[in-house]
């Protein structure tokens, strides 16, 4: 039985009319959520989750609801710091456990004070390095730029 070009034709046409019937979704870039802020070119910055990054707007989870921001309205966006009390517990974590292995029916006085002053270093490390990342930054297209050097 000979096949008919109308009915092939047809055919064809009805399975893809729904596929060129959808408009393009814009593709969301999946993050792991992060708190971000965000600066704004006309308002003020905006803290949430970050929960996608789609080539026209961000999303973020702010105070309980989803918000959505057209990526020409954004300057920059930034991970928020780490807090500044990590450092100081990852500087007294090593010598209380060299303590705990290797000295642990040793006096604590001197230890403890090791353990302070580690402590210190890392929560003067830690605020001198925030830890901060920039995601997004959207340079200005024109800009007059001055340096002297000597």
């Amino acid at each position: 039985m000979p096949l008919n070009y109308a009915t092939l034709v047809i055919a064809l046409v009805l399975v893809t009319a729904p596929a060129a019937a959808q408009t393009p979704q814009p593709t969301c870039h999946l993050v792991s959520p992060v708190r971000v802020s965000v600066t704004t070119a006309g308002g003020p910055a905006l803290e949430g989750t970050l929960l996608c990054l789609t080539g026209s707007e961000v999303v973020l989870a702010t105070d309980g609801r989803v918000t959505s921001t057209l990526l020409t309205d954004v300057r920059r966006i930034d991970t928020q710091p780490d807090p500044a009390w990590d450092g100081a517990v990852k500087g007294a974590v090593l010598p209380l456990i060299m303590w705990a292995i290797f000295c642990h029916d040793c006096d604590a006085g001197p230890m403890l004070r090791a353990a302070a002053g580690y402590a210190a270093i890392g929560a003067i490390w830690d605020g001198l390095d925030t830890n901060r990342t920039r995601i997004y930054d959207r340079r200005p297209a024109a800009a007059i730029r001055w340096r002297v050097r000597f």
